[in-house]
């Protein structure tokens, strides 16, 4: 299993961005959610994979929001855990599916957001 650090940002409540960089390559998820979710935002994730094919097309997603956690189980395999920025209540789980895009742009976490390894690096 490999990891990589990165960020995720709700883009409104029912869509989300999960960024993450590997081997100078930033791999993005986005993903849309069947039920909204308000702040759902992690300043640090862990992206777990076995294998960089997996991070390509478009996959199905269950997730798992509650208290300061968020679990997403994407259906090929990979599941990206995460710290939210702030606190979820009651604890809720959805599904949706979302699209990988790999590209050489370098990671920049959105205003307000510190990416995963300038946090580590502090």
């Amino acid at each position: 299993m490999h990891t990589a650090d990165g960020y995720i940002k709700a883009t409104s409540s029912k869509r989300m961005r999960c960024a993450f960089k590997i081997n100078e390559v930033t791999y993005t998820f986005t993903g849309d959610l069947a039920w909204g979710v308000e702040n759902c935002s992690c300043t640090k994730a862990t992206l777990t994979y076995t294998s960089l094919d997996q991070l390509s097309a478009t996959m199905r997603f269950e997730a798992h929001l509650g208290g300061n956690s968020l679990e997403l189980n994407l259906d090929n395999g990979p599941f990206i855990l995460g710290v939210l920025s702030h606190p979820i209540y009651p604890f809720t789980n959805t599904v949706g599916s979302g699209d990988w895009r790999q590209n050489m742009v370098p990671i920049e976490a959105p205003a307000g957001v510190e990416s995963a390894s300038a946090a580590r690096n502090s």
